[in-house]
């Protein structure tokens, strides 16, 4: 049996293509392709010591390197990295909860004094920076 000349060409199904005229019409329960003119979303991470979500601009990127944690601010090291709000709090919890070497997927232990002097710079001091009196 021959096959007609609309199963020739591609197997696969198309949706109905509209008729000249009405691209621009919606019916109801179909959505118009704004997609292209949507707003711009906005990238959301996880705080690794908090475990706050937010947006990249409010946390650190840090990294491994050599067994340290370092800050990444240009985001610019290459390989796995890890968010964090850049205040001492975040950072004693995540290293309380060993959060580092889980994230960024390191087995041993993981220096985090370059870490806590650029939180130090930034004017949040690390708590084992604190003397005490």
């Amino acid at each position: 049996m021959p096959r007609s000349s609309l199963q020739t060409g591609s197997t696969r199904t198309s949706r109905p293509r509209p008729t000249p005229g009405t691209e621009a019409r919606t019916t109801p329960g179909r959505v118009a392709l704004d997609w292209a003119v949507a707003d711009r979303v906005v990238p959301v991470r996880t705080c690794v010591g908090c475990r706050q979500r937010s947006s990249i601009s409010e946390l650190l990127r840090v990294v491994a390197v050599d067994g340290q944690v370092l800050p990444d601010p240009q985001r610019r090291y290459a390989g796995r990295g890890a968010s964090l709000h850049p205040r001492s709090a975040c950072l004693a919890r995540a290293e309380r909860r060993r959060a580092f070497g889980r994230a960024l997927r390191v087995s041993g232990n993981l220096s985090t004094e370059v870490l806590g002097s650029y939180l130090a710079r930034l004017g949040q001091p690390h708590p084992s920076d604190q003397h005490q009196e």
